[in-house]
């Protein structure tokens, strides 16, 4: 159900403490439980799935990169740039040029 959550609405801000609440159990147990199953935190699933959204709108739409930092739940368009650079290893920008789809 939390899976689910993040993955409908990782545009929104999604706090640890309201998915633990989802979840039925306190922040700390929900982080512990996440952790041994996911093997990564809460925070950091919730940024990479917002870098895969971001990854296809790249691919598929000609939208500005402060518009798709917006539309995935970035509310500043640097830490999207740093995020992204850290999860893919290059920038939006550059991506964006290796794979974007020109047909569209």
């Amino acid at each position: 159900q939390v899976v689910t959550h993040i993955h409908t609405r990782f545009g929104e801000n999604l706090e640890i403490k309201k998915l633990a609440a989802l979840a039925g159990v306190s922040q700390s147990q929900f982080e512990r439980r996440f952790n041994r199953i996911f093997g990564t935190t809460p925070y950091e699933y919730i940024l990479r799935v917002r870098i895969a959204a971001a990854r296809t709108l790249l691919e598929t739409t000609d939208r500005t990169i402060a518009d798709i930092a917006c539309e995935t739940g970035f509310y500043d368009h640097s830490h999207f740039t740093r995020t992204f650079k850290r999860i893919t290893g290059v920038s939006p920008g550059h991506y964006r040029r290796s794979h974007f789809d020109s047909t569209l």
